[in-house]
């Protein structure tokens, strides 16, 4: 089961990693070539770490981040900031405005993500998969459903969600049981 876990990971990392730099160029001016490893030390430190395109390994001694991307892994001792990743990104605490893949830490946020965010506390705004933390907040996104997926959590909390949570205290923003403790759920219909 864990095999098929990590090889549905490593499917979605690999097939979203093309759409993740096409959407990323309309926004920031990236660097014209990739880099198989980066090491960074500080925001900008060294200077060529802002918009680069990693697509590899970017460590941060103690912290990476920029406007670029990271196809593969971001890991770091404090934080990993990088805008936009596709696969790994790991440290004390992550931050990112798209993600798709595992996003772990003490503390992770992500605006804009797909795959599995485990942490001891979860921040999101739209997310699609699964959420692990003692404690997940889901809220101020702009799409139908802030969460689809599942959320595994002392706390948790959606504003709107399409699938089940499990925990001490599971709150529901926007469904008509908003309050639930061990399991809730929200399958809304579909709008015809």
């Amino acid at each position: 089961m864990k095999r098929l876990i990590f090889l549905a990971i490593v499917c979605v990392c690999l097939i979203n990693s093309a759409l993740a730099d096409k959407s990323v160029k309309k926004e920031h001016k990236l660097d014209s070539f990739n880099v198989p490893i980066q090491f960074c030390f500080f925001p900008g430190v060294p200077e060529n770490t802002r918009y680069s395109r990693v697509h590899g390994v970017k460590f941060g001694f103690p912290i990476s981040s920029g406007n670029g991307v990271v196809n593969g892994m971001e890991a770091s001792i404090l934080g990993s900031w990088t805008k936009y990743f596709t696969g790994l990104q790991c440290a004390l605490y992550s931050q990112c405005k798209r993600g798709v893949g595992l996003q772990g830490s003490f503390y992770s946020q992500c605006d804009d993500g797909v795959g599995l965010q485990g942490s001891v506390i979860n921040i999101s705004k739209d997310y699609q998969g699964v959420g692990t933390a003692v404690v997940n907040v889901n809220n101020g996104g702009k799409g139908k459903f802030t969460f689809i997926g599942i959320q595994f959590g002392l706390v948790n909390y959606c504003d709107r969600l399409n699938g089940m949570q499990f925990g001490l205290i599971n709150i529901i923003k926007d469904s008509p049981h908003s309050f639930i403790p061990i399991f809730n759920f929200n399958f809304p219909e579909e709008d015809n």
